[in-house]
Order: structure tokens, then sequence, then C-alpha cells
């Protein structure tokens, strides 16, 4: 999926003054691996991030979803109908063959050691931000000053996002609002059906390390050490 034109990511990439940054959704093997750049890699529960997913389908505009369409068709991708009306075993099934998080981190799981990659949790994140962030700071070797972490953990909390996000009112309907619905963990509870958190779960230990997928499930803090310490 693409929401711009390669040319016009590749000129905002180009005009970077800062330390450059790249987001991309990328499993590893489909991402550069570079011994110079620094790989902070982000997962939440898998369960969290199907409801997340069809939260974005739900209120994204018709008009983006033809745009991103356009786009594939240029790539020599078929469509995709992103409509979403509360059918999780739909949802589900798509979100298998798309690219599901248990292929996604089995595919970043053995880079876990290397001194360039860091692993972070959504559940970690939300339980204790300030020191996930000085994990992330320390990790990229930045240093900043203790009177300016206030104003740091302000920008980085889900009302500022909320607030000054507006470039996703183009994407979605209610923009940054409905982007950033919930942001807690366990939404999924009472609402997926219990047929598809079985078969999750069991997917879950047949494609994963029984580390890595416990570590999906419940993150650094619960488990007490973060995925660069699990040998």
């Amino acid at each position: 999926m693409r929401i711009r034109p390669i040319d016009e990511i590749v000129a905002l990439l180009d005009a970077q003054q800062h330390r450059r940054s790249i987001k991309t959704h990328s499993p590893a093997d489909c991402a550069p691996f570079d011994p110079d750049c620094s790989y902070i890699v982000v997962y939440r529960d898998g369960r969290d991030a199907l409801m997340s997913w069809g939260n974005h389908r739900r209120h994204m505009r018709p008009e983006a979803v033809a745009a991103m369409n356009e786009l594939a068709e240029k790539d020599g991708l078929a469509p995709i109908d992103l409509q979403f009306e509360g059918d999780y075993e739909r949802l589900y099934q798509e979100w298998l063959t798309i690219c599901s998080p248990l292929r996604h981190l089995a595919s970043w799981w053995p880079r876990r050691l290397e001194p360039n990659v860091l692993f972070v949790h959504y559940a970690d994140l939300t339980r204790d931000l300030e020191y996930e962030m000085k994990r992330v700071a320390g990790f990229l070797n930045l240093e900043v000053a203790e009177s300016q972490w206030e104003a740091v953990l302000e920008r980085c909390s889900l009302a500022s996002m909320r607030e000054n996000d507006k470039g996703l009112d183009r994407l979605y309907v209610g923009g940054s609002a409905s982007f950033f619905h919930k942001g807690g963990s366990g939404r999924w509870q009472g609402v997926i059906p219990d047929a598809i958190i079985a078969d999750y779960l069991q997917r879950s230990r047949d494609e994963l390390a029984v580390s890595a997928s416990q570590w999906l499930q419940h993150g650094s803090h619960h488990l007490g050490e973060t995925p660069n310490e699990m040998p």
C-alpha cells in the first residue's frame, strides 16, 4: 500500500535537514538492513492490532481508498476493498493474507540481538511512556535535557497527537480523532469472536518462538526482559 507517489516520498526524505528518519510497515525481509542504520521495531498484541485495523478501515475515506488502489494498479497489484462493517471473520482472514503481526514479528525476531535493533512494545509505552522514551533516546544516543522531558512527553501523548496531527484528515473521516481511537490494550475482549482468538493463539504458538509469542502478547514489563536481552 502506498499513500503517496514514490517521487513525492523521495522528495520529502531528501528535504529532511535533521537526522534522517523513515517509517515503514515492511517485514524484515522486505526492508534493507544496513549496519549504519538504527532500527526501532514496534509491536502490540495482535488482537489489539486487529481491532485497530478494523477501526482504520471503518473510518477510511472512500476517495483515499480509491487513490491507493489507483497507485496499486500502476504497480500491477489488484485493488482491495477496505470497507468494514463489523465482520471480524472476513477481516481476520484478509489480515492473515496481507501480513499478520505473527509473520511480521517472525521476520524481525532473529535480528533482536543486533546492536542496531531495538524492540519496543505498545503495552510498555502505555504503561510507562517516560521510561520507554528514555530507552529509545539512549539507543539513538540522543541527549535530552532533564528540563525538556516534560514537554517531550506531552508532545508524544495521545491527546497531543489527536490535537496536532491534522494530516490525517485527508485519509480518515474524523481525522486524527478517528486514527488515534482508544489507545488502550485489551479492547478485543468481548468483541472478537472466541473462534478467531483461539485460531490466533494457535498460530502464534505455531509460527513464533515461545519467547516471541509471549512478548507479543504481554510486552517486556510483564516478562521482565526485553527481546534484546532474550537468548
